[in-house]
């Protein structure tokens, strides 16, 4: 499946990102589950991680990604993004 925002694939994250760059496109937003997200970061090719921090605690909680994952990250922007106190918060990714 391909449109102008939309693309599935069974590339890797590396193809996938040159056939993108080949194609003109200089940003990528990485949407998927801990899976995916795991795929992209281990590929050492994510720029910035945005997280949303809920104000809420539920039983065990929700695992970010399934199996051990080290990386280091900067902390760039974090604000509040409702009255609620949501926060979002934008980190560097260290390679």
């Amino acid at each position: 499946m391909q449109s102008d925002t939309l693309r599935v694939t069974s590339v890797s994250p590396k193809e996938l990102l040159a056939q993108l760059e080949e194609q003109g496109f200089k940003q990528l937003a990485v949407c998927g589950g801990s899976s995916i997200y795991q795929q992209f970061l281990e590929a050492g090719i994510v720029d910035e991680l945005i997280l949303t921090v809920e104000p809420a605690l539920f039983g065990q909680g929700v695992n970010l990604f399934k199996k051990p994952l080290q990386k280091k990250l900067k902390l760039i922007e974090s604000k509040q993004i409702n009255n609620q106190g949501t926060l979002l918060c934008t980190y560097e990714c260290k390679n």
